[in-house]
């Protein structure tokens, strides 16, 4: 049995011997570098770029809690003067931030920011 085995793992060694991996991998190999390589290129380019993304990102929640903030706010003095019905001036001031809402809305899908913001052409 000894000799059976030794004689099998000479046959291995000689196929895994005459046997090329390199020129099968080889290309596969280059082809991954290349790829390491361009990520490496263009993930220094994202976090050259990370800073203006989250700035951006937060200035448009703000903007967007801005104007939930202006709608709560100018329905529920709306609905206030409503039922009090004592002083004009909170009716006017439900209104303007009803209409400010209105503005900040469609400010952000329509006018200069349309293209700049979305990327709509």
């Amino acid at each position: 049995i000894k000799n059976a085995l030794t004689e099998t793992e000479k046959e291995v060694h000689a196929m895994a011997t005459d046997f090329h991996v390199e020129q099968y991998t080889t290309p596969l190999n280059e082809a991954l570098k290349q790829v390491e390589d361009w990520i490496t290129y263009y993930g220094n380019e994202v976090e050259k770029y990370d800073r203006y993304r989250w700035t951006v990102g937060i200035v448009l929640c703000c903007v967007l809690l801005l104007i939930i903030l202006c709608n709560l706010l100018g329905l529920g003095l709306g609905v206030w003067w409503i039922s009090a019905q004592e002083d004009d001036r909170m009716g006017e001031t439900a209104a303007i931030l009803l209409m400010i809402t209105v503005f900040l809305s469609t400010g952000l899908t329509t006018g200069p920011f349309k293209n700049a913001l979305w990327n709509i052409k």
